[in-house]
C-alpha cells in the first residue's frame, strides 16, 4: 500500500467519485494508502449510529481542504467500503491533495 499507487477516480455529472475502504475504532484518525485503486483510511470512532462515517466524512474535508458541503458518502453506509463523491475539484486536483496528505 503506497501513496504512489493510484486512486481509481471516475467523473461524473456532480462531481468526482472515488473508493474509500475504512477501519473502525483505529487508535487515530489518519489517511492510510492507497490499495487496488481504493484510499484507506482509519478513524478512531465506531462503528455505532454513523460515528465512523461522520469521523471518515470529516477526515477526508480536512485532508482534501474541500467545504463540508462539497462532499457526499454516496453509497456504503453501513459498510466498511465507501463510495464518495467530491464536487467543486478536477481528478488532477484531488490527487494533489491526497499527495500531499498522504505519509
Amino acid at each position: 500500500m503506497t501513496a504512489g499507487e493510484a486512486l481509481a477516480i471516475r467523473e461524473r455529472p456532480g462531481g468526482i467519485v472515488f473508493s474509500v475502504r475504512v477501519t473502525p475504532k483505529a487508535s487515530r484518525d489518519e489517511l492510510v494508502g492507497v490499495n487496488d485503486g481504493e484510499l484507506w483510511l482509519r478513524v478512531t470512532a465506531p462503528p455505532i449510529a454513523g460515528k465512523a462515517n461522520d469521523a471518515c466524512v470529516r477526515l477526508l474535508t480536512e485532508a482534501l481542504g474541500v467545504p463540508r458541503g462539497s462532499l457526499a458518502l454516496m453509497g456504503g453506509q453501513k459498510s466498511r467500503n465507501k463510495l464518495i463523491q467530491v464536487s467543486g475539484v478536477t481528478a488532477e486536483q484531488l490527487r494533489a491533495a491526497l499527495t500531499a496528505a498522504l505519509p
